[in-house]
């Protein structure tokens, strides 16, 4: 069976209908637009999390090699950045311990209540005396 290729007859499948166009509902476009937006907002904040992100290595770097005045520095210039980061606080508190400053670390943890494992980090640097004050709750 052999397919022919022929041309169309005049008029048929020749005709340019125009078809109308597509709109969509109101909370289609609406649900659109607030996407872009989010979006647009998410990729305005990658700077700030790479900046935060180098902050904390650095200072996590000074932590551990005791350099509690270079740690300060790093974890309070990430705490400009992210205040509402737990990590970053539960780091700046640390270093601030190291170096002394146990008012200011205190103000920082007020009312806070601590993960194991935020509280080995902190613990690192807090005085036996404050650690008094606190107690593992389950």
């Amino acid at each position: 069976m052999a397919i022919v290729e022929q041309p169309a007859p005049p008029g048929q499948w020749t005709d340019q209908s125009r078809v109308p166009p597509h709109t969509y509902p109101l909370w289609v476009v609406a649900a659109a637009v607030l996407t872009v937006i989010a979006a647009l907002y998410s990729f305005g904040q990658v700077q700030t999390l790479i900046d935060t992100t180098g902050n904390m290595r650095a200072g996590q770097t000074a932590l551990a090699a005791h350099d509690y005045a270079t740690a300060m520095v790093q974890f309070e210039a990430a705490h400009e950045q992210v205040p509402s980061s737990r990590k970053v606080t539960i780091y700046l508190a640390t270093a601030e311990f190291g170096a002394g400053e146990e008012q200011e670390a205190l103000a920082l943890i007020n009312g806070m209540k601590f993960s194991r494992s935020e509280w080995t980090t902190l613990t690192q640097t807090m005085p036996p005396s404050i650690q008094a004050h606190y107690h593992l709750t389950s």
